[in-house]
This record gives C-alpha cells, sequence and structure tokens, in this order.
C-alpha cells in the first residue's frame, strides 16, 4: 500500500495549538511559542515543496521552546516533525522524536485525550512507513479506543484514522480488516481524499488476485477526481504526486507522468 493521507496533511493537535495552557492552569500566564502562527508558516513552506526552509523553521521554534521550557508547544512542534521526518524519509531522526513524544504526551497527561490520540495518529502512520506495521496497528487501535470514546460518530478524524488503519492491517496481511477500514473512511472524506481510499483499494484488490474489474473501477474513479479543473492548490498538488506511484504501479504511466507534471507547475506557481 503506497498512499498515505499524512503524506500530505498532517493531523494538528487541536489545543495544543492554542496559546492556553489547558493542562497547568497555575502556568497559564507562562511565554509559550507561538504555534498557530508557527503552523501557517510551515503550511507555506510544504505548499512551495521548500522542506529545508520546513526543517529550519521547526528546528529555530524546538529550540525557542526548550529555551521557555514551554513543553506543549515542543510537543505540537516535535508532532510536526514527524510528519516531516516521514516526507524527508529519515527514519532515525523520527525514532529519536518518537520517543520524546511518548514522553511528553505521558508528562502532559493526554494519553486518553484527542489531543493526544491525534500525535498518537501521527506516530503509527511513521511506524508503519519505517517497517513497523504490526506496532502501527497496535497504537491506531489505542487511538480508536480514544476517538470512540471521545468524538461523535460522524466526526471527520475518523476517516485519517481509518484508511492509516487499514494500511496497516493490509501490510500485516488482515485484508478483510484492510478492506473493511478502506471502505469505512470513504464514508468520511472529502472528494480530494477519496483519492486516497480509491488507490489503496485499487493496490490492494490487484495484490489479493490481480483483480483487473476492481482495479480499473477505483484507479477510474481516483481519476475523476483528480480532474476536477477547480483543484489547483498546493494540497491537491501533493495529493497529485503522492497519487501518481499508485497509478504507475498499476500500469498507466502516462497519467501517473501527468500527475508530477501538475504537481511541479503547481509548485513552481506558488
Amino acid at each position: 500500500m503506497s498512499i498515505d493521507k499524512f503524506d500530505y496533511a498532517e493531523p494538528q493537535c487541536c489545543s495544543l495549538k492554542s496559546g492556553k495552557n489547558f493542562y497547568y492552569p497555575e502556568l497559564a500566564e507562562k511565554e509559550r511559542v507561538p504555534i498557530e502562527r508557527i503552523i501557517e508558516k510551515l503550511d507555506s513552506t510544504f505548499a512551495t515543496n521548500d522542506l529545508s526552509g520546513a526543517e529550519k523553521l521547526l528546528n529555530y521554534w524546538l529550540e525557542e521552546a526548550k529555551k521557555l521550557d514551554d513543553k506543549q508547544g515542543e510537543l505540537s512542534i516535535l508532532n510536526e516533525f514527524i510528519g516531516y521526518y516521514r516526507k524527508t524519509n529519515n527514519s532515525k531522526k523520527s525514532a529519536d522524536v518518537i520517543s520524546r513524544v511518548y514522553t511528553l504526551i505521558d508528562e502532559l497527561h493526554l494519553s486518553d485525550t484527542i489531543a493526544g490520540a491525534t500525535i498518537l495518529l501521527n506516530v503509527a502512520t511513521n511506524l508503519k512507513a519505517f517497517g513497523n506495521p504490526n506496532g502501527a496497528v497496535g497504537v491506531y487501535e489505542r487511538v480508536l479506543k480514544t476517538y470512540t470514546e471521545n468524538l461523535m460518530e460522524d466526526d471527520v478524524r475518523f476517516g485519517g484514522l481509518y484508511n492509516n488503519y487499514a494500511l496497516a492491517l493490509a501490510e500485516i496481511s488482515d485484508i478483510q480488516g484492510a478492506e473493511t477500514y478502506f471502505f469505512k473512511a470513504l464514508d468520511y472524506a472529502s472528494d480530494i481524499d477519496k483519492v486516497v481510499s480509491y488507490l489503496n483499494l485499487a493496490e490492494l484488490y490487484f495484490a489479493i488476485d490481480n483483480d483487473d474489474e476492481n482495479v480499473s473501477m477505483f484507479l477510474d474513479l481516483a481519476r475523476d477526481v483528480l480532474e476536477n479543473e477547480t483543484l489547483t492548490d498546493g494540497y491537491y498538488a501533493f495529493v497529485c504526486e503522492k497519487s501518481a506511484p499508485a497509478f504507475e504501479k498499476l500500469g498507466r504511466n502516462e497519467y501517473a507522468d501527468q500527475l508530477r507534471l501538475r504537481a511541479r507547475s503547481i509548485y513552481e506557481r506558488n
């Protein structure tokens, strides 16, 4: 399975993005790093595929958070680093960050909260990306428990969880479970996000028994969404870029090349 929503749409830390201290009221006046502004700037670097700029930005504010002893700010920045190291395929630094994230989640008493679960969802996606799908499944199940206990059934956050959980299940050969959760993810997805599940289902059916009919159907559904002429932003460019390998793997090389060119054009224009 090659398409992971969190390659291009990173989970964000709910209340951790706020300048308020939600867990230690007595420290409410303590100086904090400006998480909302940092993430806005980070989004602009990703929109132009400026990964070097993103790393410099995150490193600067991580050091500032440490100087201020702002552990919530540090955790928010480390959460962004998890996604960054996935984008740049740096498994060692990812593992180092994840170790510190676990520590901070415990220290800030976030283990059973939505904010903590959202960060753990990002952690699990890296575990899967760097060759530990069994570990990822355990973390996804922990997140699913917290989401189920704290979110409304129609909350869109279930969509990202279901898709990534399905990917991990597929990697450990739980095909029935993977199919179930890919279809669950579709119920929560916007049109552009459905591309992710469509392509993952196409790959799943190809892996099962070269089911050409289903493979073609889901590739066509994904292409129909990608050909929406109103989609031209950086988010769309990421989807095009990350979708290309799936089309290529499943025999649609020419369209894969078109998607890469489309993504590059958007990056250059931005």
